[in-house]
């Protein structure tokens, strides 16, 4: 009898922390911004609007599509003030499998033909890109080499990996603005399951950007750098006081976008650069494959052997799992078109 007392303690304390899949599609929570966070982001942000006003041409310095290939979502209970209280992580790790090289840079081109058909649509007329690119400025502006990996798996984990294409008819160089690759971050949110996302160094972006404003002023042209990033992913759960979940599911997504077009230096007293950018989620909404747990049960095995020494010894509890989503690849461009293309209406429509 005394033991059953002790154990269910125990027992309730190992299953504290726990990492799940999700049946079908999962939802992505939306965006928060103001105070504390309290109030939904807006779906299409705009900063610095007036550097469009009365341009007329403009010329592609890059365009992109960054395909989320895996990543990893991390919940950790809070415990109490003594740093105690039984805590812990969930930890889950995803990879897609199916979709070829080919696929992606398919995607890519369409999306970019979408891009153009509807910035005409706006009235603007598109220069050949080789005026820039044979620009002496050109030579001396921050460029990337596509595809582009963004690697944020590191020694003790493969999961965190996100690959950038450009459209064939750019070629293998683009420009890359600052921040034009947005920082990964951590949680929950819709915004944070984006692996392997870094930024252009300071110095460096900042020079760029003053070679690339000074071209734009001198040919009176505007400059545009899209960047998309395409997730496969939703994660959710909580981080509570003495439990944390992680749930892993599908949704096809533009997490994040922006259109920047640079007109000229900025300062004080002008603003030459207008940023065009989501501020929720585009998502399909569809099944697009199947979720699939990849953990071993000799990882199962050792976590809970780990798990039980470790609250023996007062600490808490720690579980990871691994899941692939083996995507249809039919179904995976269809719905990347989607949304790609939903995104160049929503982001252009406010390029005026």
């Amino acid at each position: 009898m005394y033991k059953k007392i002790y154990l269910l303690p125990l027992v309730a304390v190992l299953a504290a922390c726990g990492v799940t899949s999700s049946d079908g599609v999962m939802s992505r929570g939306e965006n928060k911004s103001g105070f504390l966070n309290m109030s939904k982001s807006d779906d299409v942000k705009v900063d610095g609007i007036a550097a469009l006003e009365g341009l007329q041409n403009v010329v592609i310095g890059s365009f992109k599509v960054g395909f989320v290939e895996s990543a990893k979502q991390t919940n950790k209970a809070k415990g109490t003030f003594m740093k105690g209280g039984f805590g812990g992580k969930a930890k889950g790790n995803v990879t897609i499998e199916g979709i070829s090289e080919k696929t992606k840079k398919n995607i890519t081109d369409a999306a970019y033909a979408d891009f153009m058909k509807k910035l005409k649509d706006q009235g603007y007329n598109v220069l050949s890109r080789s005026a820039l690119t044979s620009s002496a400025e050109y030579a001396s502006m921050s460029t990337k080499t596509f595809p582009y990996v963004a690697d944020n798996s590191g020694f003790l984990s493969a999961y965190g990996k996100t690959v950038f294409y450009q459209p064939s008819a750019l070629g293998s160089t683009g420009v890359a603005f600052a921040g034009d690759f947005p920082q990964s971050s951590s949680g929950s949110s819709a915004a944070a399951f984006i692996p392997g996302i870094t930024g252009i160094s300071g110095a460096m972006a900042v020079n760029s950007d003053m070679k690339v404003a000074n071209y734009a002023e001198e040919n009176q042209v505007g400059v545009i750098s899209a960047t998309y990033v395409l997730d496969f992913a939703a994660a959710g759960g909580h981080a509570g006081i003495s439990s944390a979940s992680v749930v892993i599911g599908q949704n096809l997504a533009v997490t994040q976008a922006s259109v920047k077009v640079v007109t000229s230096g900025s300062s004080t007293f002008k603003n030459g650069l207008a940023n065009i950018y989501l501020g929720q989620p585009i998502e399909s909404g569809k099944e697009f494959g199947e979720v699939i747990n990849d953990t071993s049960g000799a990882d199962i095995a050792v976590q809970e052997a780990a798990n039980v020494a470790s609250l023996l010894l007062g600490q808490g509890t720690n579980r990871s799992r691994n899941y692939i989503i083996k995507a249809e690849p039919a179904k995976y461009k269809a719905q990347s078109l989607d949304v790609l293309t939903r995104t160049n209406t929503a982001l252009l429509s406010m390029a005026k």
